[in-house]
């Protein structure tokens, strides 16, 4: 997911509770939603990391407010909170246009003496797109603590260079008090990169060579404007200085040098996707493995999965809902589920064995009238027996639950049911209108058992108890129409069905109607 610089995403790294913060009202009033996680060790939330644009990232250690590292890349969330893997977690990718080494960095100056403070986190709030920390200086001789407030940001000069903007405004400072801040500086070329109104004294600085480039690394002490704002923006260099010595990788994976993480990876990791899936466990939602083992790594598979992100929905794995992700762009999500997909590369055998395709000459029938026929197909709903293990045959023309004209059968989920819940089938009957001969390939996908009958022959046979799976049949036909059954039980559990089709010269299956 392309990040923009105006958009700002917080995450809050701890290690139990994954939540949404703030109200709905403020949720609609941000150009996009905020992910915080909460993950919380001893009782306390440990870091504070914000994903600020494309080129930068910056992480807090909330115990001290002190800046942990600005970088570019993203955040690969593993470990023990989220997968099985072990070590410090989430891992940065990505090299570090900053990084601090001030385990305390905030204090007060009364004259030339330094005050003894206590340092509070108080959390973070989101105005008009832009994110600030809030911090609070406690003091012996302070009636009132000082309060802080760092606002962070991200743009890009028209030269492609990063712009790291750090914002301060005090309250609460007492007449004769200072608010000092100690800070490092890397990755810029010259001292003229630094645009700060506050008073920055420099204690140390030296030069430093990577890849035949030459940086400043400096070190200094940032005093701010009392109970007014202060600016600090740094103008980077487009290429990070410091070398990442995070490596991401898992029991199962060696390690990867930088700039070999996959694209998906990348784009996975810059998205909510972490809210509700990972790599190996089923949180909310399936594991990245679970999807890869249940779906063969396909362009059909990948446009179907793609189409499901985009579209959310619910029954594919259970109860829970997905939700919509329309904002994203449709490459982003192809190449994100192409590396989901590509997890279990080199396994013998899939959870769900699927279906070989089949090629086979049907031509139309010849009493067929096209003003006879009406746009979509006939739907009807009955009500069968408990733990059905296959599609049963209905006798004796029963009488309809339901009954009514379906446009299509397009990634149909557990909510668009509607009342339906468990044990009911569903016949569907209509014409395929075939436009040129060639050869067409069919696909259903369901949850339960399925099967497609075309001139009242049956074609796919996907039947029995089981999750999300697909029969895929390839037939030569003739130019016309040809009458079509398509045949669905739900036992229980999850509820899922598709019914698309390829046409000769396309690229991609899509929905038959």
């Amino acid at each position: 997911m392309s990040l923009r610089p105006s958009f700002v995403y917080v995450f809050l790294v701890v290690l139990i509770l994954g939540c949404q913060h703030g109200t709905d009202q403020e949720k609609q009033n941000r150009p996009l939603d905020y992910w915080v996680f909460r993950s919380v060790l001893d009782g306390n939330v440990r870091m504070v990391t914000l994903a600020l644009s494309d080129k930068v990232w910056a992480s807090y250690h909330t115990a001290t407010g002190s800046l942990y590292k600005a970088w570019k890349g993203s955040v690969y969330f593993d470990g023990a909170v989220y997968t099985t893997a072990h070590g410090p977690q989430p891992i940065t990718i990505g090299n570090s246009y900053l990084e601090h080494t001030h385990t305390q960095p905030w204090f007060l100056l009364k004259g030339q003496d330094t005050v003894v403070t206590a340092f509070q986190y108080k959390g973070h709030r989101i105005k008009s797109g832009k994110v600030s920390l809030m911090y609070a200086l406690e003091a012996k001789d302070l009636a009132t603590p000082v309060r802080i407030y760092e606002e962070v940001d991200a743009i890009v000069t028209e030269s492609g260079q990063p712009v790291f903007q750090r914002t301060f405004s005090t309250e609460n400072v007492p007449e004769g008090m200072k608010v000092c801040l100690k800070t490092t500086i890397a990755s810029i070329v010259d001292e003229s990169n630094i645009d700060t109104d506050g008073m920055l004294q420099i204690s140390s600085k030296e030069e430093v060579k990577k890849d035949e480039i030459t940086s400043l690394l400096i070190n200094g002490v940032l005093e701010l404007k009392s109970n007014a704002q202060t600016r600090f923006h740094l103008t980077l260099l487009q290429t990070p200085t410091i070398e990442n010595k995070n490596s991401v990788s898992t029991e199962e994976e060696d390690e990867e040098e930088e700039g070999t993480i996959p694209e998906g990876l990348a784009l996975i990791a810059r998205s909510d996707c972490k809210t509700c899936h990972n790599k190996t466990r089923q949180t909310i939602g399936p594991s990245y493995t679970a999807i890869a083992q249940k779906y063969d790594n396909t362009p059909e598979n990948i446009s179907l999965l793609t189409q499901k992100v985009k579209k959310g929905g619910s029954g594919v794995w259970g109860s829970q809902a997905m939700t919509p992700h329309a904002d994203l762009p449709e490459d982003d999500i192809q190449k994100m589920v192409g590396y989901i997909l590509s997890l279990d590369a080199g396994s013998e055998e899939k959870i769900d064995g699927t279906k070989a395709t089949s090629l086979i000459t049907l031509s139309p029938p010849s009493e067929i009238k096209e003003s006879d026929m009406l746009p979509g197909s006939v739907v009807s709903i009955y009500t069968i027996p408990a733990n059905a293990q296959k599609i049963p045959t209905i006798q004796n023309n029963p009488k309809p639950r339901f009954a009514g004209v379906l446009p299509k059968f397009d990634n149909i989920t557990g909510g668009d049911f509607k009342q339906l819940d468990d044990n009911f089938l569903l016949h569907g009957t209509g014409y395929l209108k075939i436009d040129q001969d060639g050869t067409y390939s069919f696909h259903i996908w369901s949850d339960d058992g399925s099967k497609l009958f075309i001139n009242d022959q049956l074609v796919i046979d996907n039947d029995g108890p089981h999750g999300v799976e697909y029969g895929e049949v390839s037939i030569a036909m003739k130019k016309g129409y040809y009458p079509f059954r398509l045949e669905y039980f739900q036992g229980g559990g999850g509820k899922f069905l598709s019914f698309n089709w390829k046409k000769p010269g396309d690229k991609d299956f899509a929905s038959v109607f």
